[in-house]
């Protein structure tokens, strides 16, 4: 699953170094195969496994690794319309 670190960064304050979060997400169990550099973003190729189904999403992902770095999750803000 492809994860764009800008997005991460919006809902937790995790380093910009993504080495740092490659490694960070690696030992939490969410291997990272691959990252490239996209313009002035990097994306994270992450193995999401069968048993990680709260993973399988930039939120989801972010709220593992403000665990790792020990920094508070941003809430979701959104508004519903009638």
């Amino acid at each position: 699953m492809k994860i764009s670190l800008n997005w991460l960064i919006e809902f937790a304050d995790i380093p910009l170094n993504p080495k740092d979060v490659e490694r960070g997400l690696t030992l939490l169990g969410l291997g990272v195969e691959s990252i490239t550099q996209s313009d002035s973003d990097w994306v994270l190729d992450v193995e999401v496994t069968t048993n990680r189904p709260d993973c399988l999403s930039h939120y989801g992902v972010a709220r593992e690794a403000s665990t790792w770095y020990r920094k508070p999750l941003k809430r979701l803000e959104y508004t519903l319309k009638e």
